[in-house]
């Protein structure tokens, strides 16, 4: 069994997630690989909380979720 934890957060903090996918698949990363990705990075969303006041959910659209931290 191979591992591999790769941690993208500070290389994409800014990066479009369309724009990251598109770049991999002209890299030529094949299809399978660019889906993950892709998948790992749907569907997540963030909100800002300060003194108990509360921002409505918004979708994260750009960088790179933390993992293994």
């Amino acid at each position: 069994m191979d591992v591999a934890c790769l941690d993208f957060s500070k290389a994409f903090d800014t990066v479009s997630h369309n724009v990251l996918l598109q770049k991999l698949r002209k890299c030529g990363l094949d299809e399978w690989s660019v889906r993950w990705i892709e998948n790992w990075l749907n569907g997540r969303a963030q909100r800002v909380v300060i003194s108990g006041a509360e921002s409505d959910w918004r979708p994260v659209t750009s960088g790179s979720p933390a993992c293994c931290r």
